[in-house]
């Protein structure tokens, strides 16, 4: 059996496939075909951002910032005063359970932090829906039980 082989390749420069066109000879008439002039194009600079009247002292990044910055200040306003208010809230309700002292109040203390317990969790879920999750904060209540190592 014999191996395969390439076959072999025309030595002479006069054969060429049967489907293409006879080969133009190389004339000075070919090479200084001129190719169609091109219009020029309708292209137009950006227009210019005139800043020199009132805006002048602003810097040209400083458009964007002074459009966001007042709504950013505002939300940092009302943040604080969510975080104070809520704050003086936690501070009266400790004040609460902790109005429960001594051993004979020790049942009225446990049902007082689980009221508390009750109400800052349904507080939480009121604000984090009122706010659509932008005031948020994991709470949860301290357990009043002290804590055992089982044996």
């Amino acid at each position: 059996m014999e191996a395969p082989h390439t076959p072999p390749q025309p030595t002479t420069a006069t054969d060429h496939a049967q489907h293409t066109g006879p080969l133009q000879p190389i004339t000075p008439s070919n090479l200084t075909k001129q190719n169609k002039k091109r219009k020029p194009a309708n292209v137009q600079p950006p227009p210019v951002i005139d800043l020199t009247g009132k805006d002048a002292s602003r810097h040209k990044n400083d458009i964007a910032s002074a459009a966001i910055m007042p709504h950013l200040n505002e939300m940092d306003r009302l943040a604080r005063i969510n975080k104070q208010v809520l704050g003086d809230l936690a501070k009266d309700l400790d004040a609460f359970v902790g109005s429960y002292k001594g051993d004979h109040l020790s049942e009225h203390r446990a049902q007082a932090r689980s009221f508390v317990g009750m109400l800052v969790g349904h507080l939480n879920t009121a604000v984090f829906s009122a706010t659509n999750g932008s005031l948020y904060a994991s709470i949860r209540i301290r357990s009043s039980q002290p804590t055992t190592s089982s044996e």
